[in-house]
C-alpha cells in the first residue's frame, strides 16, 4: 500500500479516490479513508466465499457494501443476467460504488441509505476518523471517539427491493454495525419470498451500542426459518444455529433453499 500513496502524491488526486487494479479485479480506493488497506486482502478472500453460492443470474444484495468488494467479485459471478444491489449511506463510497458497478458485467443497483425496521427521510449517522468501516446509526458504538455526523435516509429493505422480480436465487449481505437485527424485521417480506442465503456480521460492540443482543438476533432468524450456519472458512458444515453461535461473519442457511439450475452444496 505504500506503492498506492505514492501513486496518490505523485498524480495529486483532488478527491482521493484513485483506481488500482488489483488481481483480476480494477477497483477505486478511497485513500482518504485508513480502511482502503483492507481492500487487497479482501479480494484475496472474497471470490471463494460467493462463488460458494452465487450463479449466472442470482441476486446480489451487498447492505454496507463500503468500497464495493464484495459488489464487484458478485457482479462477476451473477453475471449479464444477475443484479447486484448495493447498499451503502455515505456519499463518497456511495459515488465510488457507482463508478465501480459500471465498469462490471452485471446489473445494478447503488443506494446512498441506511437500512432499519422503519424507514425516514433523515437519521443521524456516526463515521469514526479512523475507518468507515465501523460507521453506525449508533452514537455508543460509532461516535465514541474523534468522528463525524452526517444525515442519511433509512429504507426497509422490503420497501427498497423489488422483491417480486429477484432473479435466480437470492445472497444477502449484512454488514451494517448493530443495524443487523432491525433491517432484518424491516426485510420479512423480502425474505418470505426469496429465502435469501444471509451473511451477517456478529459484533458484540455494535450491539451493545445499538442496545441489542445476540440472543435476539438468533431468535429473529429462527423465526423467519433459518436453523443452521455456516462460517467462511468451513463452508461445508452446517451447523444449528443457537445462541451459542460464534461472533464474527456466519451465513445463515434458509431452511428450503429457492430452487436454481445449478447444484449448490449446502
Amino acid at each position: 500500500m505504500r506503492g498506492v500513496i505514492a501513486m496518490e502524491r505523485l498524480t495529486s488526486l483532488r478527491d482521493g479516490i484513485i483506481p488500482l487494479h488489483i488481481g483480476e479485479f480494477n477497483v477505486f480506493l478511497d485513500l482518504w479513508d485508513p480502511r482502503f488497506l483492507r481492500i487487497p486482502l479482501e479480494l484475496s478472500e472474497t471470490p471463494r466465499l460467493l462463488n460458494y453460492f452465487l450463479k449466472p443470474g442470482d441476486t446480489f444484495i451487498d447492505a454496507g457494501a463500503n468500497h464495493g468488494t464484495f459488489s464487484i467479485v458478485a457482479a462477476g459471478l451473477v453475471g449479464t443476467e444477475g443484479l447486484v444491489v448495493a447498499i451503502e449511506p455515505q456519499p463518497r463510497l456511495a459515488g465510488l460504488l457507482r463508478k465501480l458497478l459500471a465498469q462490471g458485467p452485471s446489473r445494478f443497483q447503488v443506494h446512498q441509505m441506511a437500512c432499519g425496521q422503519y424507514s425516514r427521510d433523515a437519521a443521524d449517522f456516526y463515521i469514526p476518523a479512523a475507518t468507515s468501516g465501523s460507521a453506525s446509526l449508533f452514537p455508543d458504538y460509532s461516535a465514541r471517539c474523534h468522528h463525524r455526523s452526517i444525515q442519511v435516509a433509512t429504507r426497509t429493505l422490503d420497501e427498497l427491493i423489488d422483491w417480486r422480480r429477484l432473479t435466480g436465487r437470492t445472497f444477502i449481505k449484512l454488514d451494517i454495525e448493530g443495524s443487523e437485527l432491525s433491517c432484518l424485521l424491516g426485510a420479512r417480506q423480502l425474505i418470505r419470498a426469496a429465502a435469501p442465503t444471509l451473511m451477517l456480521e456478529i459484533n458484540p460492540s455494535a450491539m451493545r451500542g445499538a442496545a441489542t443482543t445476540k440472543t435476539a438476533l438468533v431468535e429473529t432468524l429462527l423465526h423467519l426459518g433459518y436453523e443452521r450456519f455456516v462460517t467462511p472458512d468451513q463452508l461445508e458444515l452446517p451447523r444449528s444455529l443457537t445462541n451459542e453461535v460464534q461472533d464474527g461473519d456466519v451465513i445463515v442457511l434458509p431452511e428450503s433453499p429457492k430452487p436454481s439450475g445449478r447444484a449448490h452444496c449446502l
